[in-house]
């Protein structure tokens, strides 16, 4: 083999390709995607432990030919550029979906954003520090079952059934 032979094995073990369509009903998930120069490929999707994805029809990601053959391919990644946030700084990191949903680490704060409603499930949750409904200036009160009214009755539903404060 000489010197350029394997330098085109090189060049061809990663290719970059489209996705257009994914199977994430099996033990694997499965993409079927098209390469840049039309070759079609149904390869398995390679994950990390913990989260799973699955990226919209036209995500791009990188077919891999392990060792460079051709019946040994993996396909990695998966971004679509229209859901991609963008402007981040060097540290930042957001988990998002094509929805409009995230959850972003920046900076020294954490943002949920939710496009319908937030849910948080759970026997107890905790909230330790200082909580503001309705905005950072905390313009929306929270009344509790126990809380009373300005002339000492107690106040009606509608009202926060299992909070609680110190």
């Amino acid at each position: 083999m000489s010197y350029f032979d394997s330098d085109d094995a090189i060049a061809n073990m990663m290719r970059r390709a489209a996705i257009k369509s994914v199977r994430d009903d099996g033990s694997q998930q499965i993409v079927e995607a098209t390469g840049l120069s039309g070759e079609e490929f149904k390869i398995y999707r390679q994950q990390g432990h913990g989260l799973s994805t699955v990226p919209p029809k036209g995500s791009e990601g990188y077919v891999v030919a392990l060792a460079g053959r051709s019946d040994r391919l993996l396909f990695l990644q998966g971004e679509h550029q229209d859901h991609r946030p963008r402007k981040m700084s060097g540290g930042d990191t957001v988990l998002y979906d094509a929805h409009g949903q995230a959850v972003s680490l920046v900076k020294k704060a954490i943002r949920i954003v939710g496009s319908d409603t937030i849910t948080i499930t759970g026997p107890t949750i905790i909230l330790d520090g200082d909580v503001y409904v309705g905005g950072k200036d905390g313009a929306k009160r929270i009344a509790t079952e126990d809380t009373l009214d300005s002339s000492g009755g107690k106040l009606q539903a509608p009202f926060a059934q299992r909070a609680k404060a110190k």
